[in-house]
């Protein structure tokens, strides 16, 4: 039988406050295995970045194409997934926890094709072609984002986005 000093070392303070600050192994939860490369891109920083760039992105590119009132139901679903496109490809800018800031000079490509889908769906509004053009060139960014990191990423930091 124990005694009640064996006992009380068992739970002294610092024991106890070991057992919190770095769990086992075992029991750390792994969110992100099993999940392609481009899932473990975003976590929930980046998701809510991209979550508020969208309405803004969408009211910018409304703006480009005349307006509100010159929208359809249609062409506001077109501008509504160039915007979620583009403002993932923002959302990547956004470090992640343990990264330094930073990217390479190809990367700083992605960050201007939100600016050009704009620029393009101003060009011709309201045509099929424009809103085309603009989801490929904010599709392009992201991808380049996603996965053009370990081709160019500067030295030592090969796939940190």
């Amino acid at each position: 039988m124990e005694s009640a000093e064996a006992r009380a070392r068992g739970t002294s303070p610092e024991t106890l406050s070991s057992l919190f600050e770095t769990p086992h192994p075992a029991l750390r939860l792994r969110l992100d295995e099993g999940r392609p490369p481009w899932w473990r891109a975003f976590g929930p920083r980046r998701l809510v970045v991209a979550g508020l760039a969208a309405p803004v992105l969408l009211h910018e590119y409304a703006a480009q194409v005349g307006g509100w009132s010159s929208l359809s139901w249609p062409w506001l679903l077109a501008l509504t997934a160039v915007s979620l496109i583009a403002s993932l490809t923002v959302a990547t800018y956004v470090p992640q926890r343990g990264m330094t800031r930073g990217s390479s000079p190809c990367a700083s490509l992605a960050g201007f094709t939100v600016v050009f889908a704009g620029l393009a769906l101003g060009g011709a509004p309201l045509q099929v072609g424009t809103v085309l053009l603009a989801g490929g060139l904010a599709a392009y960014g992201l991808r380049q984002r996603l996965r053009g990191a370990e081709a160019c990423a500067p030295r030592g930091r090969a796939g940190a986005l």
